[in-house]
């Protein structure tokens, strides 16, 4: 049983003490530090955490038998498998664990949400991306596309020339940012594009690659996210697949700064228990 509670707000330490149940043993101390000091607890110097803002985090680690890519965010956009075979496309080897094999043969696909939608003027995507060997096409790790046409609100990849590759659109403007180096083959590769409303940047294992300047506010849209794919391929059909494997796909309603993107690749989420079952905060 817990026999006291001391708690430090500006280091969010807690020290509790435990008293055994049984007599003979005297009281010891269990110390358990808070993983995020900055979250509500008035601490001072604090920006906004990597929960703040995060609409969508899949991990990708859901395992074998499940048809279900879960939103560790705590709005609850889960992706559904698609054309991907549940027994064998969640493979081990992943940057943090397990990884989805898309291996140029489905994507995922999360339904159109209030949250989704909440993404207006700002936003952050990343992914880890591994090319099991050299992409013809782009290959996409998270876009959502526009109407019925060739354009995506947003758009992360690498395109066939095998560079990290960002799209982002407004109704006024379209920018597409690539990264001068290659992405190597049968490596992880961490990728991230940001947007804050004037400007977009492409980063690269964490260290910025390339920005351009892109105003407005992204159009109203009711098309499903999708993970590992583009949905503007022949006949509405979703193209642009992975040769690969992907995981740690995030999606922000704001735009991390350079050093919050840099502890992203660094894996600043990691482990899994970092974030917990209910997910980031809103």
């Amino acid at each position: 049983m817990v026999g006291s509670v001391r708690a430090s707000s500006s280091r969010r330490l807690l020290v509790l003490v435990a008293l055994a149940s049984a007599g003979g043993c005297s009281a010891r101390p269990i110390v358990a530090v808070d993983p995020y000091p900055c979250a509500g607890d008035g601490a001072t110097g604090c920006g906004p955490g990597l929960l703040d803002g995060l609409v969508g985090y899949w991990r990708l680690d859901d395992g074998p038998g499940s048809a279900t890519a879960r939103d560790w965010s705590s709005w609850g956009n889960d992706g559904t498998l698609v054309d991907l075979d549940r027994a064998g496309a969640w493979v081990a080897g992943g940057p943090e664990s397990t990884a989805l094999a898309v291996q140029g043969k489905g994507h995922v696909e999360v339904a159109d949400s209030s949250s989704l939608d909440s993404i207006t003027n700002q936003m952050t995507v990343a992914a880890w991306i591994y090319l099991e060997h050299a992409n013809t096409d782009f290959a996409t790790a998270i876009s959502r596309q526009i109407g019925s046409g060739f354009g995506q609100l947003y758009h992360l990849s690498i395109n066939p020339m095998q560079q990290p590759a960002l799209y982002v659109t407004t109704p006024s403007q379209l920018v597409y940012l690539t990264d001068s180096a290659a992405a190597p083959l049968g490596a992880w590769v961490h990728v991230a594009g940001t947007w804050d409303g004037a400007e977009a940047r492409l980063y690269v294992g964490g260290i910025q690659v390339a920005r351009a300047p892109v105003a407005g506010a992204f159009a109203a849209e009711s098309n499903p996210l999708v993970l590992a794919g583009n949905a503007n391929g022949p006949d509405g059909k979703v193209a642009e697949l992975v040769p690969g494997r992907l995981a740690d796909v995030m999606l922000y309603r704001r735009a991390l700064a350079p050093d919050a993107v840099a502890r992203l690749a660094a894996g600043a989420l990691w482990p899994a228990a970092a974030v917990g079952p209910a997910g980031g905060g809103r």
